[in-house]
């Protein structure tokens, strides 16, 4: 009987709420519309956020794509210095750049370390190689810039830039075992480069303590620390030949009694030549 009642009411509390709900769309209408437009808003920044996350991953993973290409083409280009060989190399080096920083400047430092170690390996890679190129002929043509092209630089400027690119990856990068690695013998080149020997050790002892590195990576620091020993002993200079006094021949005497210097020949071969034949007696003497 208690059920049956509450069922009931239960009918009828819907059937009130049914006969009032237009009536209730109409009061709360407002309220409804603004709900609405709030939940539609929301819907509308994810996902124009979630498509900006994707365009901004797309644009880091080509930049990084690029510097990589650009870098390569570069170490592929012949050694011969020439004026126009020259200006590739600017040209590329500003494409490098401007594509490492785009990766450096959008990357998320969350979840893209991989791609910004990998971006200051490229800015590495790219100033050790510049430290590396001969340098290009003056040409006849007047410069009209009155500034020093990334180009021209020192040696030691380009070295300079890719100690810094090498430092900040071990120092804020270690955990990208790849670069990390590449980065440790970057720097121990640019020691040996220098003749630091000292910090080219720490740098290959680093390798081999790193819980990343590979084992053909360790095995070849073991082999450039035992070159070090060879490669900083100091040069030795042997002493210079004594000269070969020269032949006073101004007092030489003439005559049959005059003394003569036997001073064989070479020929064409660098052997001294000798005669085919020679007599097997002498020939023999008579008195008149």
């Amino acid at each position: 009987m208690k059920s049956e009642h509450r069922h009931e009411l239960q009918t009828n509390s819907l059937a009130a709420t049914m006969t009032n709900l237009p009536e209730l769309l109409r009061k709360h209408s407002s309220k409804i519309m603004t709900v609405l437009a709030i939940v539609l808003l929301i819907v509308a920044a994810v996902r124009y956020r979630r498509n900006q996350v994707a365009e901004r991953e797309e644009g880091v993973r080509i930049a990084l794509a690029t510097a990589w290409n650009t870098l390569t083409e570069l170490q592929r280009m012949s050694p011969a210095p020439n004026p126009q060989r020259a200006k590739m190399i600017q040209d590329a080096e500003a494409d490098i750049r401007g594509s490492v920083q785009k990766v450096l400047d959008e990357a998320d430092p969350a979840t893209d370390r991989s791609r910004l170690a990998s971006a200051w390996q490229v800015s590495g890679d790219l100033y050790w190689l510049l430290a590396n190129q001969p340098d290009a002929p003056s040409t006849t043509q007047p410069t009209t810039q009155s500034t020093q092209s990334p180009t021209t630089q020192s040696a030691s400027s380009h070295l300079d830039r890719a100690e810094a690119a090498y430092t900040r990856i071990v120092s804020d990068y270690a955990d990208q075992p790849i670069p990390a690695t590449v980065a440790r013998f970057g720097l121990a080149a640019i020691a040996e480069n220098r003749r630091d020997w000292t910090k080219a050790r720490q740098q290959y002892k680093a390798l081999i303590e790193a819980s990343g590195t590979a084992g053909a990576s360790k095995a070849m620091a073991e082999k450039r620390i035992s070159m070090l020993d060879n490669l900083q002993k100091p040069l030795l200079l042997l002493p210079p030949e004594a000269p070969v006094p020269a032949l006073d021949l101004s007092n030489r005497q003439s005559g049959p009694f005059a003394p003569t210097f036997d001073i064989p020949l070479l020929g064409n071969s660098g052997t001294t030549p000798v005669p085919a034949t020679a007599p097997s007696t002498a020939p023999s003497t008579t008195q008149p």
